[in-house]
């Protein structure tokens, strides 16, 4: 009893004390660069949560085991409970005012996307069963980079398969199939995810990454008051700093593959910056380690494998968030040197 006023109790507490109180109290897991918001409170027999985490403000998160993956987000007034577990992938998102219901194991995968007030049963009863009426206890699995869009209803026993996407507003009574758009009460199958894209070539893919980066640029420049200059070559695009920004931020967007030849080079700009991000759209021609060894002080995206630097400096943090909340454009970490 003591021990559960003292969780409760810490949901008021900063983050870094929290994450304390529940490694010491609770035993918890808890990886680097995790925030826990204020009156947001996690009370469970096992608890994993994995680097980068950000569980938002008043979250309340009741089950017998919980698991988050990397780079996940759960969003304010998010409410979690049952005597089972819930296990989030790693880089998915939870809108606000979702409820979990854990009753029986919930299984949210890799690259899941949750829009708010959306509702996930892994039961329903309440009718009398001993008058023949129905009950059913089962668990829900949602299946990698699938999106279930705001004001969803997710009943008991159905698993929604990788890559499917389901319309706003529907109530998924029964499985959904992988890579199909599914929408309707009850939801049922419209058409398949091949029929909604675009087809995409590496110069249409040049296109919108120099889109996306611009629109970027135009996002700091309201937000922080940080205006990047764009610097064309025959490389691609540095958007430099102009003079008098309080953060002196850079952002290299290569259009060939990145040598070491070339991460030498941008040491030396780097010097004259607070932070530099190279965007590779072609990716790294050096090996991972290498790479790590002479780029530790820059912060890179590669585009070719959609995987991204361990770290969580500013500069990268809101490109990471700007790419994923305003494109769904999202980027894995790269494996922790061992």
């Amino acid at each position: 009893m003591l021990r559960k006023i003292a969780v409760w109790g810490s949901s008021l507490f900063p983050s870094s004390l929290k994450i304390l109180t529940y490694r010491a109290l609770l035993g918890a897991r808890i990886g680097h660069a995790v925030k826990i918001k204020l009156a947001s409170v996690i009370m469970s027999e096992k608890i994993e949560i994995e680097d980068g985490v950000v569980i938002g403000s008043n979250v309340h998160i009741m089950c017998k085991e919980i698991r988050i993956g990397e780079e996940s987000i759960i969003c304010a007034e998010v409410r979690i409970d049952g005597e089972d577990s819930l296990s989030i992938g790693k880089n998915c998102y939870v809108g606000q005012r979702t409820h979990i219901n854990a009753t029986e194991p919930v299984t949210i995968e890799d690259g899941v996307g949750i829009g708010n007030d959306t509702s996930i049963f892994t039961h329903g009863v309440w009718v009398s069963y001993l008058e023949g009426l129905p009950r059913k206890f089962a668990p829900v699995k949602i299946c990698r980079d699938s999106w279930v869009p705001p004001r969803c209803i997710v009943q008991p026993g159905v698993t929604i398969g990788p890559n499917a996407i389901i319309a706003t507003g529907a109530v998924v009574t029964k499985d959904v199939p992988g890579e199909v758009f599914a929408g309707g009460i009850p939801a049922i199958v419209i058409r398949k995810i091949e029929d909604l894209k675009e087809p995409i070539d590496l110069p249409e893919k040049d296109r919108r990454t120099r889109e996306m980066l611009h629109a970027f640029i135009d996002h700091v420049r309201a937000s922080a008051g940080c205006l990047l200059v764009p610097q064309v070559s025959e490389e691609g695009v540095f958007f430099a700093p102009q003079k008098g920004n309080k953060k002196r931020y850079g952002i290299y967007y290569l259009t060939k593959q990145v040598s070491d030849k070339t991460l030498e080079s941008l040491l030396l700009r780097r010097a004259e910056l607070d932070s530099l991000a190279v965007v590779a759209l072609r990716g790294f021609t050096v090996a991972a380690s290498v790479l790590e060894g002479k780029g530790r002080f820059i912060e890179w995206f590669d585009l070719e494998r959609f995987v991204r630097k361990r770290s969580w400096n500013r500069l990268s943090i809101l490109l990471r968030d700007f790419l994923r909340g305003h494109y769904g454009v999202r980027f894995a970490l790269e494996p922790e040197s061992k």
